[in-house]
């Protein structure tokens, strides 16, 4: 009977423990799984990230390259720009109208191209500061998850591992795309430059009729390039704020300073 009553009270006891128990691990089951769907997802858009910025640089890339030749042909148009001329006559000043009216047409077609280039360059611009964006939101995810789930000197577990592996590609993804857009900004600055000179050139030539001076002032307005070096000068307030971040990453900045005044 004894033995009944024992047996009794130690099935009494499991029971009882596990109940407890149960409970106990079913938190840490879910803080696990709050943990592995935290990690997985910040990986994941760490890596889209990291894709997105390869893309971006190539992107970028491709205008930059476009930005030095509009600035090649800017200053070819401005060499052509002469403030006084000698008088022709007969065939001479034929030829010279011909040229001219050629002149004008390359003219107008640059002004256009100019135009389309620089709303390109504030939509990849404005890419890749979403990106940046992106990135933060990546950053602040991981920090906040380092801090809700991992415990010092305690190795976190294999899907934490790919995690930091993706978060470190990432942060050198965004040190490249810095350096990308800083050139993008700085050749950018360097055909503004060049157009502003050509506009002055134009401007003060006594070669231009009014036709021309029409023309010019309906395709470069001394507005829109105020309006372009505002924005540049913002850009560039935002370059140097990640000036130190990128020099502590071994790149090299130097960053022109970008003086114009506009006639009212």
């Amino acid at each position: 009977m004894r033995r009944i009553k024992q047996v009794f009270l130690v099935a009494v006891c499991t029971v009882t423990c596990a109940h407890l128990i149960e409970p106990a691990f079913a938190q840490d089951n879910n803080a696990v799984d709050a943990r592995a769907q935290s990690a997985i997802k910040i990986t994941r858009d760490c890596n889209e990230f990291t894709a997105k910025v390869d893309q971006l640089i190539a992107q970028n890339d491709a205008v930059t390259a476009q930005t030095n030749r509009l600035n090649g042909t800017a200053k070819r148009f401005q060499s052509k720009v002469a403030p006084t001329i000698k008088p022709l006559k007969g065939a001479q000043l034929a030829q010279a109208k011909k040229m001219y009216q050629s002149d004008l047409n390359q003219f107008a077609s640059h002004v256009a191209a100019y135009q389309e280039h620089n709303a390109n360059v504030r939509q990849h611009y404005g890419e890749c500061a979403a990106s940046k964006a992106a990135y933060e939101r990546n950053k602040n995810s991981y920090m906040l998850h380092c801090k809700e789930f991992h415990i010092e000197d305690l190795p976190p577990p294999h899907v934490c591992v790919t995690m930091e592996e993706a978060m470190t590609n990432s942060t050198e993804a965004a040190g490249r795309l810095k350096s990308s857009v800083k050139k993008l900004v700085d050749s950018q600055i360097e055909l503004m430059k060049t157009e502003s000179r050509l506009s002055a050139a134009i401007a003060n030539s006594a070669n231009v009729d009014k036709d021309v001076r029409k023309q010019h002032e309906l395709n470069l307005k001394e507005q829109e390039l105020a309006v372009e070096f505002a924005q540049l000068q913002e850009e560039h307030k935002q370059l140097e704020m990640e000036k130190r971040t990128l020099n502590a990453s071994g790149v090299k900045t130097i960053v022109p300073t970008v003086k114009a005044r506009i006639r009212k």
